[in-house]
């Protein structure tokens, strides 16, 4: 009988053994976020995106019912119809329905075009790097026989899209751009899905801004082209932007919301909670009795959702959900002036909507693209954008809608024309002779205005009013030849602002036009010197009781005279900040002990 081979095991086993680790080869624990404070817990989410906020939620059970609260906190809306239904399952959601606090309304859209036009708008990699080099080199560098001209032509179409990219790649990519068009048109067909806005509205009490910025739908599909044609720029000649449709729609979803809210707390008053509760109900298409978990046990949707909850019926009826909405902040780049031309029911629900903001910034623009909706009023959809501006102000239109929020803590008015290069708006036209309480940061870009307009304004806002920024001005007054030159009238405006007010903060920036000479606001290539930064110094009280024009020469002298007596060499400088550093180190050092 054979002897066993015991030697042979035991060596097997002794060399499949860990091996022996010093304390500082032991791998450090991992940081026990699960175990910390629910206050610190809070204070983590709050520096994390949304995504990182979703994968801390795999920890425990507690860490995974307090960031819920933060996964929606800002919602991104765009012209497609599942953005709308996932806005209607994030409003449906017992949790983050009560911690939705801003909502960004992506409403340009990219412009149809057939396959040539379309592939004319791309441009690889390759052909923008020679056309950069091209323009670089010169005139003195191209061809200048036919034969030359022909091959470099040659060369130049080998670079484009198809011939680079090839068929297939091309066809994919056009039929994106296809299915983001057929997208946006099925927006426009159904009013911009304003039933599932309203239905969405009335469950995010909490919803406090509202933003309408431009051009990031074009940003998201140009995005979208780079990744799948190798980095290849798409570049559309205008982009097109549904300001007047789409801001009428969530302007008056937001009446819809508040008025509903405000029906049912009434009917809630006056039979009692419990009788309100027995008849009030909640039908979604998208939720089932069957879904619905403890809230402790919410846990990502792998398929792209929203965690699931109790979204069986109601929301949950206390704390904050039975509050009426109250929109507090309001910012559209692209208001289209059409907006305002709507009839007096329309418009008069637009201004209640907007009567609790206490931040409301309009960009007033002309020249968007109206899509012929059956819902939008036919006797403004051809109106003439210049026509359609001058009936607003007519009319008095945009005062009056501006004027509907009283509550104003900040204003924000710019216009933009862009069939004009020069401001038509005239400052008494957008804000007249009324006074807001509790205003205290102005705004004005591309606005018309008199000698006086402006320092009245100011003077009915000077006990509240503390920040002013002024930008592309133009002054409605003759020029005068005198001492100050053909900025006599800009000092005397800016004299009067400076004694109706005690401002914290002043900014005047771009051109300041009179007439047909304008007046730069970056006149100097030190910007201590600038114009723009010497006038927002004067308006703060920088200067004593010297003139502007007087405070204008002595600072630029005394700024140049410092840094001729007083040079700081890049060795003085790194020596000084290294002694900081080193005094920095020392102090907080001293503070841990």
């Amino acid at each position: 009988m054979a002897r066993p081979k015991t030697k042979k095991v035991r060596k097997t086993i002794k060399d499949s053994a860990p091996p022996l680790t010093t304390p500082s080869e032991i791998e450090p624990a991992k940081f026990p976020l699960n175990r910390l404070p629910a206050e610190l817990v809070h204070m983590i989410c709050t520096y994390l995106t949304p995504t990182q906020v979703a994968s801390i939620r795999f920890i425990s059970r507690t860490v995974a019912a307090i960031a819920l609260e933060y996964i929606t906190k800002s919602v991104t809306l765009r012209l497609k119809e599942n953005s709308f239904d996932r806005l209607l399952e994030i409003a449906h959601h017992p949790v983050t329905s009560k911690y939705v606090h801003s909502l960004h309304y992506e409403h340009d859209f990219l412009t149809v075009f057939d396959r040539t036009e379309w592939e004319s708008n791309i441009s690889t990699r390759e052909m923008v790097t020679a056309l950069d080099g091209s323009s670089e080199i010169g005139a003195s560098a191209l061809p200048v026989s036919n034969r030359a001209w022909r091959a470099f032509f040659r060369d130049f179409r080998a670079l484009k899209a198809y011939n680079m990219y090839g068929k297939m790649r091309m066809d994919q990519a056009f039929s994106t751009y296809q299915r983001h068009c057929a997208e946006q048109d099925r927006a426009w067909q159904s009013d911009f899905f304003s039933n599932k806005l309203t239905e969405a509205l009335q469950n995010l009490p909490n919803l406090r801004t509202i933003y309408m910025p431009t051009r990031r739908s074009y940003s998201r599909y140009r995005t979208e082209i780079a990744k799948s044609l190798n980095g290849a720029l798409y570049d559309q000649a205008t982009i097109q932007s549904e300001g007047a449709a789409a801001t009428r729609s969530i302007l008056l979803a937001v009446d819809q919301a508040v008025r509903a809210r405000q029906n049912w707390n009434a009917r809630a008053a006056k039979l009692g909670h419990g009788a309100a509760l027995s008849t009030s109900s909640w039908n979604s298409s998208n939720t089932s009795g069957d879904d619905s978990v403890k809230i402790n046990q919410v846990s990502t949707n792998p398929s792209g959702g929203l965690p699931k909850g109790d979204c069986s019926g109601r929301n949950d009826l206390g704390g904050s959900n039975h509050r009426a909405l109250r929109i507090r902040n309001f910012s559209s780049e692209s208001f289209d002036w059409k907006i305002l031309l709507e009839d007096e029911d329309t418009f008069t629900a637009m201004k209640r909507s907007i009567s609790y903001l206490t931040t409301f910034g309009i960009c007033l623009r002309s020249g968007c693209f109206i899509k012929d909706t059956g819902s939008y009023n036919s006797r403004y959809r051809f109106l003439d954008d210049n026509e359609a501006s001058r009936q607003c102000l007519r009319r008095g239109r945009l005062y009056e809608f501006i004027k509907s929020a009283p509550l104003l803590e900040e204003l924000n008015v710019v216009s933009l024309d862009l069939n004009n290069r020069r401001p038509t708006v005239y400052l008494s036209e957008v804000v007249g002779s009324f006074q807001w309480t509790c205003l205290k940061t102005v705004h004005f870009r591309r606005i018309k205005i008199s000698v006086s307009s402006l320092e009245e304004f100011c003077s009915r806002h000077s006990s509240t009013l503390s920040v002013l920024s002024l930008g592309d001005l133009l002054l409605d007054a003759p020029l005068t030849r005198s001492r100050g030159g053909n900025k006599e009238a800009w000092y005397l405006v800016f004299s009067k602002i400076r004694e109706a007010t005690e401002l914290y903060e002043a900014g005047v920036y771009g051109l300041l036009g009179q007439s047909l000479e304008y007046w730069d606001m970056c006149d100097h290539a030190d910007v201590r010197c600038a114009s723009g930064t010497l006038i927002g110094r004067y308006l703060v009280g920088d200067g004593g009781n010297s003139s502007l024009e007087d405070f204008l020469v002595e600072e630029r002298g005394r700024i140049l005279e410092q840094d001729r007596t007083s040079p700081v060499s890049d060795i003085d400088y790194e020596s000084r900040l290294s002694e900081s550093t080193s005094e920095s180190e020392g102090s907080s050092s001293e503070s841990d002990a």
